[in-house]
């Protein structure tokens, strides 16, 4: 959120935003849902929430440098539990679940041909292990006053505009159901972007979105 203010200062002024998982709060400031004080209390607040849901949970992720459709054939005899979590590019998938049942999905994954990643993470996040986050978090923004937003923000769920939906619930439901970067790049393309600034340090959404 932070990072905002130098490019206004330089003149750069956004047409859309878009967050990837909890980078959605500092979407949501830049947009002028919330101010960056109240974004920041958020963010702390839904890190309290997902921390609660994690440690009654033994989920991890893994991610899959393939894509969804194709991830997805690889795990059709997997246990049910094995859920998408991120689908971040056509060429990454981050797959979430009980930790002993991602290491069978792993192998089984690695059998068909396709590299995998374990990642360092407290919990199967995005997923419906963690869906015990949601409504504490509801209950929370429920009292944090939300304004219109002055520019589109995509959810990285839903790939749809907050302007279009119920925008706290959109926000509380975003826990435990996946992120959808390449539906949401596409429908900020759709909707004319296309020149992709990432905020921040780093650059892996920039990557991811090329």
């Amino acid at each position: 959120m932070a990072f905002t203010q130098p490019l206004k200062d330089m003149g750069i002024t956004p047409q859309f935003a878009i967050g990837h998982s909890v980078g959605e709060v500092a979407a949501l400031a830049c947009a002028g849902v919330v101010t960056p004080a109240l974004g920041m209390q958020i963010t702390a607040e839904r890190a309290r929430c997902m921390e609660a849901a994690a440690q009654r949970t033994s989920g991890s992720m893994l991610a899959v440098l393939a894509g969804h459709d194709q991830v997805a054939k690889a795990l059709e005899n997997a246990p049910k539990e094995i859920a998408v979590a991120n689908v971040n590019s056509p060429e990454q998938t981050v797959i979430a679940g009980p930790a002993d049942k991602l290491a069978g999905a792993q192998k089984i994954l690695e059998g068909a041909g396709l590299r995998c990643i374990a990642l360092n993470v407290a919990s199967a996040f995005h997923s419906p292990i963690v869906a015990t986050a949601c409504d504490p978090f509801a209950a929370f923004l429920a009292n944090v006053p939300f304004q219109k937003p002055l520019l589109p923000v995509f959810s990285s769920t839903e790939a749809r505009d907050y302007a279009t939906a119920e925008p706290k619930a959109l926000l509380a439901r975003q826990l435990a159901r996946p992120v959808d970067f390449v539906a949401c790049v596409r429908k900020a393309h759709a909707a004319g972007a296309r020149v992709f600034c990432e905020v921040g340090p780093g650059q892996v959404l920039s990557r991811l979105a090329e």
